[in-house]
Formats: C-alpha cells, structure tokens, sequence
C-alpha cells in the first residue's frame, strides 16, 4: 500500500504542508522546413521538474516558532537532497526559492510558507534498489529482467570473471547490446553502469572503458526484459552477471 510521505532529506514535512504543484512538462527540437507548413519535430524529452511545496508552519510560543524555522531552513538549503512525496519514490532536488507570508500578529505563532524545488533527474525513482544474480551464465543463454515503473530504467551490471587471460563476452537486450573484450584476472568484478555510461573496476574504481564496444541500453518498463549472453571463445569466463536498477515512474 502506498504511504503518504512529504520529506526533504531527513527533515519531514509537519502535516500542515502539501505539494501545491508536480508538473511534467516536456521539451520539443523543431526545425523549420523550407516550403513546408508547420515545423519537423524531434524526440519529447523531459524537462526538469519545479516541485512547489506550500504550508503552514506554526508554534506554540515564539521560541518554538523561532527554532521551527531555523530548523525547516537548515534542511533545505542543505542542498541536493532526496525529495519524497511517498515513502517508496524520492527524486533528486534542490531548493530554489522560498517565500513567507506573515498574517497581521502571527509571526510568533504561525507562518504561511511556499518552496519551490528543481528537479533535475525529471523522473521518480525507486527507493529501493531491485537487483537479479545470473551465475554461471552459458553461451546462447537468456534471463529474464522484471522491472516495474512506468518509465525506462537505467541497468548497472556487474560481471565477476573466472580464469586469467583473453576475454571476449556479449550482453545484448534484443537486437541492442555491448561486448567486453581484452585482458583480465581471475575474480576481477567489472562494472557496467548504463546510466552514468562509464565501465570501471569495482575494487579499485579505476576506469576500464578500453574493455567496452557497442551501446549503453536501457531496459523496458513495468515488464519482462530478456537479456541475452554469448561468450566468443575467449579462455576468461564469466561467472557471475548482477543487474541492479531503480524502477522509475513519470
């Protein structure tokens, strides 16, 4: 069951504030074609979102007053911080603006607030992070990824090798995939991160780009997504492949 829950960082909202405004707006390339009526229009993307939280923040004597507001000030300038309308989706985001409204003999007691925050990432995420371990994947094989959400995730994958010498793996999803080829140790755990675009060694950290070809993908929403693996004969095997996501929703 869904739980109701306006939160910024660690500092929770008293119940007297509400999200005022959640747009998700989107942003449009056109191009103006000669002799042609209208515009070409490219792909929708996301613009980021301008999250509006309003309310009232009150107190039982000026003291509280005071320190209700020192404290709901401190937790949103703390800057980019995880921003939660319900306990299980948070998205990235950073304080803009924020303006009060004292009634005439209320600026002891109670004060009407409204915070504006941007959103860069656009879309929820998961607060959990959901993860499947492939062991032993064999050449030709498949396994099937369910993801939840509405939108597109990003996978992280984490493959663990076994044996030392020439490695030459294939992961794809449908006709899109990447391959990993060249040299590496027996135990190395490289990781594929599909959304950050980057391939590193998990224990050191150190940049491991010169192993990857091909295209970062992502997979599908709220259903199956079948992965396939197909190992071209090199003498490392892989012993192990971890996908991690987030779902994400709009």
């Amino acid at each position: 069951m869904a739980t109701y829950q306006l939160k910024f960082g660690n500092y929770v909202f008293p119940v007297t504030f509400y999200p005022a405004q959640v747009p998700a707006e989107s942003r449009l390339g056109t191009v103006e074609i000669p002799r042609r009526h209208g515009v070409a229009v490219g792909e929708p993307l996301l613009r980021e979102k301008t999250i509006s939280i309003r309310g009232m923040l009150r107190a039982a004597d000026p003291d509280a007053m005071r320190s209700a507001m020192d404290t709901l000030l401190a937790a949103v300038n703390a800057g980019r911080q995880k921003l939660y309308l319900w306990a299980d989706r948070f998205i990235w985001a950073t304080k803009t603006g924020f303006t009060t409204d004292y009634e005439p003999t209320s600026f002891k007691r109670y004060c009407l607030i409204e915070i504006n925050f941007t959103c860069d990432t656009a879309l929820w995420e998961a607060e959990n992070e959901s993860s499947n371990t492939w062991s032993n994947p064999v050449s030709g094989s498949t396994r099937d990824i369910t993801t939840g959400g509405n939108a597109e995730v990003y996978p992280v994958f984490e493959f663990t090798f076994a044996g030392t010498g020439s490695l030459d793996v294939r992961l794809g999803i449908g006709n899109v995939y990447f391959t990993l080829t060249g040299a590496a140790t027996d135990g190395d755990v490289v990781v594929v991160d599909c959304g950050e675009e980057s391939v590193v060694m998990a224990s050191s950290g150190n940049d491991y780009m010169n192993l990857f070809d091909s295209v970062f993908f992502k997979l599908g929403a709220g259903g199956i997504n079948r992965l396939s693996f197909t190992d071209n004969g090199g003498t490392v095997s892989v012993s192990q492949i971890v996908t991690r996501w987030r779902d994400r929703w709009y």
